[in-house]
């Protein structure tokens, strides 16, 4: 890659933006993820903020660091979750607008500055994001109109591939308002950011902590919009370090829907989203028993499920604080 100086590239400010990237064991994507800002016209500042990875990805990053002044790196000594890990460079933003991306995303060429005129055109949006696509160019679930217990039900009931079969078929992916978007690539205000705080850092690893950011960004004001815009596009490559960690990935995604149906519902959401998961992972170990005896795959069902189980037992979401919203 060359280290031509991005930031001569926008006279108004010395980084129009801020790119907070949070990685764990992410040596596998990181590379490709960096090499497509060549393609972004635009002032950015890259901060990577590394979870305490196991792979020796903060020395790549530390390497990186060397080779381009244009990208900072945090090296946290424990892994602070990703809401938590997204917040840590937030004092220290001074761009115009901030994304968050994620490592295992590839940027289409100019894709940073079409999210970024589309809010400096649009003042009633607080932050806008792509369509993320497959590396075969097919769209992806990326962003949810609605986020209710019904869909929290589908996500943990049906298995993931019939999930996604039935948004190919129904989703449409037009320029549209919706509730929220994908955290593998979203941008907003840096002021916008700034005034609520980051990510509520309850939401450790959960779908449902860029939902809770959308909602806070948008308040005392509904008219505020978020946006989807599919003349912007980032291909989703779908990380693979949560495959390393499946039960830290299913114990906090099941947290992390209860704590926010709890914080966002009230008493009676939140009972229902922790029947609701509950439910579910007693299903998956029901399923997983007959197949433990056979394959390794399953017995790893098994435990996995069974943890978190045991788990929502000992450590109920439905006591966490509830931060303010």
């Amino acid at each position: 890659m060359k280290t031509t100086s991005v930031e001569s590239r926008d006279p108004r400010s010395d980084y129009l933006l801020s790119v907070i990237t949070v990685t764990f064991n992410s040596r596998n994507e990181i590379e490709d993820f960096v090499h497509s800002f060549e393609q972004q016209p635009l002032a950015v500042q890259l901060w990577l903020v590394d979870n305490a990875s196991t792979d020796g990805s903060a020395d790549q990053l530390e390497r990186l660091a060397s080779q381009h002044r244009w990208i900072k790196v945090l090296r946290n000594t424990a892994n602070v979750g990703l809401a938590a890990g997204n917040n840590q460079p937030i004092a220290q933003l001074a761009s115009t607008y901030t994304a968050i991306i994620n490592p295992d995303v590839v940027l289409h060429p100019g894709a940073l500055s079409v999210l970024v005129d589309y809010l400096e055109k649009n003042a009633d949006v607080v932050a806008v994001a792509p369509v993320n696509v497959t590396p075969d160019g097919v769209p992806h679930s990326s962003f949810h109109k609605a986020w209710t217990l019904a869909h929290l039900l589908v996500w943990r009931i049906l298995p993931g591939a019939l999930t996604q079969r039935l948004y190919k078929a129904f989703r449409v992916y037009e320029e549209q308002d919706v509730l929220f978007a994908s955290g593998a690539c979203i941008v907003m205000r840096t002021a916008d950011f700034q005034r609520v705080g980051g990510y509520d850092p309850e939401y450790f690893l959960t779908v449902e902590d860029v939902c809770d950011l959308c909602i806070r960004l948008r308040q005392g004001d509904q008219r505020k919009r978020v946006v989807v815009t599919p003349t912007a596009r980032i291909t989703h490559l779908r990380s693979r370090s949560a495959s390393e960690v499946p039960f830290i990935t299913l114990w906090n995604g099941a947290r992390g829907s209860i704590y926010h149906f709890h914080k966002h519902g009230g008493w009676v959401a939140g009972l229902t989203a922790y029947a609701i998961v509950f439910g579910s992972s007693l299903l998956r170990v029901l399923v997983a028993l007959p197949r433990a005896a056979f394959s390794a795959r399953g017995k790893a069902s098994l435990r996995n499920n069974w943890q978190v189980l045991r788990q929502l037992l000992i450590d109920n979401p439905l006591f966490i604080k509830i931060r303010a919203r």
